[in-house]
């Protein structure tokens, strides 16, 4: 896994995330969905049917989950094509072209730490690890157990 020059973390930060974020590279995004506002999500791997507390079928979890809370962005080869303050009429067609991809990479970069997403189709996800007016991080990311890391 690469790493960039400036990353918002160090030294064993670093490490641990490197060694929780290696088994996502060569998953495929098998499924890609918008949670409330302008939240959205990335499963991994195989997915688990859900169902939700009425019975009727909820999002299917993947193996691993990512959680993108606010300020991200979908980036192509020469420009960002969409993102959380894009038209929501745009955001299905998009979210269903993150789901034909599988993960190339997984960066921290910038001095307050941003995800990068790499896909295998040249897609990039970004996403903001915090905002400006809170501290608890705005994405994270889900084990299949349902074990949580933010």
């Amino acid at each position: 896994m690469r790493r960039a020059a400036a990353t918002g973390i160090g030294g064993s930060q670093q490490e641990l995330f490197d060694a929780f974020a290696a088994p996502l590279i060569g998953m495929p995004v098998a499924h890609a969905w918008q949670g409330h506002g302008s939240a959205v999500f990335l499963e991994f791997g195989a997915l688990t049917a859900r169902s939700r507390l009425d019975g009727t079928p909820g999002q299917p979890h993947g193996e691993m989950g990512l959680m993108i809370e606010w300020s991200w962005r979908v980036e192509g080869r020469r420009s960002i094509l969409w993102g959380s303050w894009t038209d929501q009429a745009r955001w299905s067609r998009g979210l269903a072209c993150l789901a034909k991809g599988t993960v190339a990479d997984v960066t921290v970069f910038a001095r307050l730490p941003e995800l990068d997403l790499a896909l295998s189709t040249g897609l990039h996800a970004s996403g903001a690890a915090a905002s400006a007016w809170k501290a608890d991080p705005d994405l994270g990311f889900r084990m299949g157990s349902g074990r949580r890391s933010g």
